[in-house]
């Protein structure tokens, strides 16, 4: 009898998926939940393997036993109760003497479409901002040297455009970062390099708020296997969160370090922190925490969304830990490689 694939197998199945994905055993048993499928049911898949579909989700449970007779894709109206009212497909698994090992559930959120006009819209900028930004550097060199109320009218224009830049580059990198293809060749590397190399891009930035950054590298290579330049945007995205939500004369700490398998990297800060209420949504796109103190800081709420995708598509982990008034730390955690990984 042809075994059931190992999970790292069921793992790689679902690695291209950016919709929540659910596998199952013939029986309608539990075998693997990816990522997003977590977050969509907000549930671990470590304590549900083993488990009836039911148990992650009654109302798909009872679809699922309904529909799994057809033994092919078939697409139906989802339950009445599924959040979003997203499109539910279920395809059979087969060897290739056509037996069914399995089953894979994918749900697909009626958000697409919005990411699609996203992308169109995002295209579409990039073009007018250029002509603008050129425009703007003309009118420097040309022009007479301006009164202090025309210098300020310029300043607003090339802060105003700098924003809608970094909205652009940052909608772009969601896009691309959840492509199947987005990762380049992997390779062993050093990630307390990246987050060290990441640091001192951002000297400039502290050093102009009073802000202290340090760095704590433990003994170890901490070489993870991964794609420098995805792994290098997301540290960008945790350090520059750090020294813009930290005060003036606070403080920015890196930890980096080996355990259990794993390189683990934390980016502390001495800001504000985050209310526990509001800590199981920085990581979705756009949201960002609603105070006195964030509402002053100018922010497109898609850094922590970038982190999130590119972590998970390298197999690892990411947290928060964060009280009010006490600071904030976030982590990562990737599998540590040795250096005869080739």
């Amino acid at each position: 009898m042809a075994r059931t694939p190992s999970p790292e197998i069921l793992k790689t199945l679902l690695a291209p998926l950016t919709d929540a994905a659910v596998i199952l055993d013939p029986a309608g048993q539990l075998l693997h939940l990816n990522p997003p499928a977590e977050r969509f049911f907000g549930a671990s898949a470590a304590g549900l393997i083993g488990s009836p579909l039911s148990v992650l989700h009654h109302g798909l449970g009872d679809w699922f036993e309904a529909n799994r007779r057809t033994r092919g894709k078939s697409v139906v109206t989802p339950p009445p109760n599924l959040d979003g009212q997203p499109t539910v497909t279920a395809t059979a698994l087969t060897h290739a003497n056509g037996r069914i090992w399995g089953w894979m559930i994918v749900i697909a959120r009626s958000e697409r479409w919005k990411a699609q006009a996203i992308d169109s819209v995002i295209h579409d900028l990039k073009n007018p901002l250029h002509l603008a930004g050129g425009a703007l550097i003309m009118l420097r060199e040309v022009s007479p040297p301006p009164d202090p109320m025309q210098a300020e009218y310029i300043r607003l224009l090339e802060t105003g455009l700098d924003r809608i830049g970094k909205l652009v580059e940052r909608l772009l990198a969601v896009e691309r970062v959840e492509s199947p293809t987005a990762l380049g060749e992997m390779h062993p590397l050093s990630l307390a390099d990246v987050f060290q190399q990441a640091m001192m891009r951002h000297v400039h930035s502290a050093d102009s708020k009073s802000v202290t950054l340090l760095l704590e590298r433990a003994p170890g290579e901490g070489r993870v296997l991964g794609d420098e330049e995805w792994l290098g945007s997301a540290a960008d995205n945790l350090i520059e969160n750090a020294v813009k939500y930290t005060q003036a004369g606070g403080q920015v700490r890196v930890i980096t370090r080996e355990l259990g398998g794993e390189v683990i990297c934390e980016v502390s800060d001495t800001g504000p922190g985050i209310p526990a209420s509001d800590q199981e949504r920085l990581f979705e796109p756009f949201y960002r925490v609603e105070n006195a103190y964030t509402r002053r800081i100018t922010g497109t709420g898609l850094g922590l969304a970038i982190v999130r995708a590119v972590i998970e598509r390298h197999g690892g982990r990411l947290w928060v830990s964060s009280e009010p008034g006490l600071g904030s730390t976030f982590g990562v955690a990737l599998p540590l490689v040795t250096t005869a990984t080739p």
